[in-house]
């Protein structure tokens, strides 16, 4: 997944990956793929099984969905999909920015299809779903819930739940992993685009030949295959089983051809997008915002040097406030929190910290990363400890009694 992010972007280098994982092994190793975050889901319901299967994924999901409304564009992405189109991130940029579009994605299968058959019991249609969904920071999206309830359906039984749900009266909604998403999009009038699913013996082009467990996803009215989707990541081994491995090397085979072609979409701020531009002001020098975590665009325009401030992934301190100088953190209850992650592309930042008294055996973390146009100098209020973060740099900082340390 990852992988094929950044072969077919347009800008791969500002790409980064936030990964929430339902178990601390995986937490682990995947911190150490580039520009990659990782978090481990903590299980906060009464649910016996813990973190398993289809509850397991909606916990992430609303994990992740708890570090968005931040002003960048933010995907919501399964592992086991593959992005096919060279220039994907410009594409989604367009879709988002230039037209305005809420959230677009994937839509699951059509009644009567190879998965889905011709149950009464259907999840909803012809709206996004999490398994590959871009979100417009225009939006509110930290309310959206997940968690399935597959126990429970809900019956079709009047005019306004089936226009929501894209199903006739008399079905039910397949309560799966956000089966949420239909009515919050209702209720908040934001606009959706989702892309056909289509199976490789029912007009896939990539995955063609290949087993119908798989899926396909494409865009545009020429049809360009965008994702390609392996389903089942928990029980096929990676490129490991025989399903595996002849759905990878399709899909090898087929990305080799398409890194030659030239990118299907570029992006290019214009008059008619300013508006959403002015709104995000997450353009910044060289770079616009669109999240895998994030994934950010070359633009042509002077922007004003930004800071922006994140107390454990929650906003604090946004990209919009003027810039103060020195930037002075005695104000934020530093011993209480787990992490301060301060980032932005201005030039000489000065951070000053509260100090700690002698007996003090309290400490804090800061994170310091890409302060792009210089060093940033971090020192204590009493003007005891000091040191300095490298420009571009990612450093955590360590502060108790004697004073701010890089830890690694």
């Amino acid at each position: 997944m990852w992988e094929t992010m950044r072969a077919l972007a347009n800008h791969p280098g500002a790409l980064k990956l936030s990964v929430h994982c339902i178990g601390p092994t995986a937490t682990d190793r995947l911190a150490l793929l580039p520009a990659t975050a990782t978090y481990h889901v903590p299980n906060t319901s009464n649910n016996d099984q813990g973190l398993v299967g289809s509850y397991g994924h909606g916990a992430c999901v609303e994990h992740a969905l708890a570090m968005v409304d931040d002003g960048d564009i933010h995907i919501i992405v399964d592992s086991d999909a593959v992005v096919l189109a060279k220039g994907w991130d410009d594409y989604v940029r367009c879709e988002l920015l230039d037209k305005r579009v809420g959230t677009i994605g994937t839509a699951y299968e059509e009644i009567g299809g190879v998965s889905s058959g011709n149950s009464l019991a259907q999840t909803y249609k012809s709206i996004p779903n999490v398994m590959w969904m871009a979100l417009s920071p225009l939006h509110r999206w930290k309310d959206l819930k997940a968690l399935p309830r597959k126990e429970d359906e809900l019956h079709i039984t009047s005019d306004i739940l089936s226009r929501t749900y894209n199903l006739p009266i008399g079905y039910q909604v397949f309560r799966d992993v956000g089966w949420q998403i239909p009515e919050y999009l209702l209720q908040r009038g934001i606009t959706c685009s989702a892309w056909k699913l289509l199976k490789p013996g029912r007009g896939a082009v990539v995955l063609a030949g290949l087993s119908d467990y798989h899926e396909e996803y494409h865009v545009t009215a020429d049809s360009v295959p965008f994702i390609a989707h392996h389903r089942g990541s928990m029980k096929h081994a990676y490129r490991g089983d025989d399903m595996s491995k002849a759905f990878y090397a399709t899909i090898d085979a087929y990305i080799a051809q398409e890194m030659q072609r030239p990118t299907r979409w570029l992006w290019q701020p214009r008059p008619e997008n300013h508006e959403a531009l002015s709104v995000l002001h997450s353009l910044k020098a060289a770079t616009s915002a669109l999240t895998v975590e994030v994934v950010k665009a070359e633009i042509n325009a002077t922007i004003e040097p930004w800071l922006k401030a994140t107390m454990n992934g929650r906003g604090v301190w946004s990209r919009y406030a003027a810039v103060p100088d020195p930037v002075v953190v005695n104000d934020w209850d530093l011993k209480v929190m787990n992490n301060l992650r301060l980032e932005g592309t201005v030039a000489n930042v000065h951070i000053v910290l509260p100090s700690m008294a002698d007996n003090d055996d309290d400490q804090y973390v800061i994170t310091i990363r890409n302060m792009t146009a210089g060093a940033a100098a971090v020192n204590v209020t009493d003007g005891r400890f000091g040191l300095e973060v490298p420009s571009g740099a990612c450093w955590a900082v360590l502060v108790d009694v004697d004073g701010p340390v890089h830890v690694q």
